[in-house]
């Protein structure tokens, strides 16, 4: 019979160490079809600091702007003074106000733009599970978290999210071009014919300083106002800007540039 096998129990003495930690930074490998919505800002909101942490050295990594939120009036505010949100990854079990409720408030809100939500649970019941469905989230994970499953359903939920600003900004695309048509017609008619009356008046003479200047004040206002159904006209996409409180209006300096020009 041969002699049994011995193990080394102990190293060799000039063998190298194992490296306990890589060189360089963790990146899981998750393949990823389609365009991902790059750059997107993501409100993170958990009661536990090691669980904002974790998320935000997962998610930066991707390039993505992270803000982060203790509880859920917090995630509230931040929400609702955060207008290029792309992304919610909220925790379900927090004190105070849970991410259910939370969840509800964010969708009771109208926004421009429709911004997906991650709920992340420690819970797998089925029932609640749809009860967070129901509040109006896009999607769960559950707890402990696994890297490579949150990169997958962010990454899904950013293309969701895009390409259902495409189909909201196609819709405004149509209803702009149907309202530059009644701009060009209702509006440019009538008013060649009020500036065309008012450069005759000031024109023929004869009227005293005080009239004179109202037919100028007049004859100006119509310029301007020609010239902002002229922008309106050339509009080729949608951008608002904050008028009263939680009311936008058009911002025609913006909408002016062409589609392949970047905002400042």
């Amino acid at each position: 019979m041969s002699p049994p096998l011995r193990t080394r129990t102990r190293p060799r003495r000039n063998c190298p160490r194992r490296r306990l930690l890589p060189s360089q930074p963790w990146r899981p490998a998750v393949p990823d079809s389609g365009q991902v919505h790059s750059h997107a800002t993501i409100l993170v909101v958990d009661d536990h600091p090691d669980a904002r942490k974790l998320l935000t050295l997962l998610l930066k990594p991707e390039g993505h702007h992270i803000l982060q939120a203790a509880d859920g009036p917090e995630a509230l505010r931040l929400a609702d003074a955060t207008p290029d949100l792309s992304l919610i990854v909220l925790d379900v079990m927090m004190p105070g106000m849970d991410g259910l409720e939370v969840c509800r408030q964010l969708r009771a809100v109208r926004r421009d733009r429709y911004v997906p939500i991650i709920l992340v649970t420690a819970l797998d019941d089925e029932e609640y599970l749809c009860a967070g469905l129901g509040a109006g989230a896009d999607d769960y994970i559950t707890k402990p978290i696994n890297p490579a499953q949150i990169l997958a359903r962010v990454r899904t939920a950013l293309r969701l999210k895009a390409a259902l600003d495409e189909l909201i900004e196609s819709r405004e695309l149509a209803a702009i071009g149907a309202l530059q048509v009644t701009l060009a017609h209702e509006i440019n008619n009538p008013l060649t014919i009020a500036q065309g009356n008012i450069e005759m008046l000031l024109n023929a003479g004869g009227s005293d300083p005080a009239t004179s200047r109202r037919l100028r004040a007049a004859f100006e206002a119509c310029t301007r106002i020609r010239a902002l159904v002229q922008q309106l006209v050339e509009m080729k996409k949608v951008a608002t800007t904050t008028y009263v409180g939680t009311t936008r209006m058009l911002h025609l300096g913006r909408n002016a540039h062409p589609p392949d020009t970047e905002d400042p």
